[in-house]
């Protein structure tokens, strides 16, 4: 019979080695077939634009991506196995040489901790919100979501009775990451 400590030692979770990474966006991860979503942030999609204070639209998505593509660059990714064996897509915790993908990508303000955010998240986005880098150097996730089409744009709220008489529909839901 086991000891009371050794019924509840959990084993480590497994790691796989992941070549020739692609990232189609800022949250996700391709080896081949693939698909590793990044477990913990909410992320930018590739194609979202952003607007800036004065109302000029900058393609945020892809200077997110931009931003985890030169972390990787040609090394080795490993990942967390949710569960042994192959799975062809899942969400895992990542690191390239140590660092860990998600809080790297929170820290430099590119993406933002899920809700509830681990503890470790909560802290990375609270220095890259008060050292104004990524995407909080512009506010853009203190902004309203304004949707028209599939584009999807952060703006003030003095901008938003304009962009609504334009046609644009304003989002009212609540933001993924509660704002």
């Amino acid at each position: 019979m086991p000891l009371q400590a050794e019924a509840e030692i959990k084993p480590k979770p497994t790691t796989k080695i992941y070549y020739r990474v692609m990232v189609p966006d800022s949250g996700t991860l391709e080896a081949g077939d693939v698909v590793i979503k990044l477990n913990g942030i909410f992320a930018r999609k590739a194609e979202d634009q952003c607007q800036d204070e004065k109302g000029k639209n900058w393609p945020c998505g892809a200077a997110a991506k931009a931003a985890l593509r030169r972390l990787i660059r040609a090394r080795a990714v490993v990942c967390d196995l949710p569960e042994p064996g192959e799975q062809k897509s899942f969400t895992a915790r990542c690191a390239v040489g140590g660092t860990d993908l998600s809080t790297w990508m929170v820290r430099q303000g590119w993406a933002k901790p899920n809700d509830p955010p681990e503890p470790a998240l909560a802290d990375a986005a609270e220095a890259a919100k008060s050292e104004h880098i990524g995407l909080w150097r512009r506010g853009e996730f203190d902004k309203p979501l304004i949707t028209k089409g599939a584009a999807a744009v952060r703006t003030t709220s003095l901008e938003r009775s304009e962009i609504t008489a334009r046609g644009a529909e304003v989002d009212d839901a609540p933001l993924p990451w509660g704002d």
